[in-house]
């Protein structure tokens, strides 16, 4: 089964202007179907708050909202993605109608 969350992410590419020394970040949102049987791990990004309210986001991104880190297994490698939702929000979408052994 695969569900789908979204994906907060930086958008790659500079907007100082001439003069500037400051450089301010860009995050926008997306969809990303995800393999729940992928996931290692998730956790919550405190910092991730932080840096959404100091940056250009565009207007579908919530920098009020609490963020997760989901890291999935890609073979020898894994990859990392910022969610919005708690991680127990983030749960109840990745395993709905699982139950998980918690112990």
């Amino acid at each position: 089964m695969i569900v789908r969350l979204k994906e907060i992410y930086e958008v790659k590419g500079g907007n100082a202007h001439p003069g500037m020394t400051a450089y301010k970040k860009k995050f926008q949102s997306r969809d990303v179907f995800v393999n729940p049987t992928h996931v290692v791990c998730i956790r919550e990004d405190y910092n991730y708050r932080g840096m959404l309210s100091e940056s250009d986001c565009s207007t579908d991104v919530d920098v009020t909202a609490n963020y997760t880190r989901v890291y999935m297994n890609r073979g020898q490698s894994g990859i990392d993605l910022v969610v919005e939702g708690t991680p127990s929000q983030v749960e109840r979408v990745l395993y709905a109608g699982r139950e998980l052994l918690h112990g």
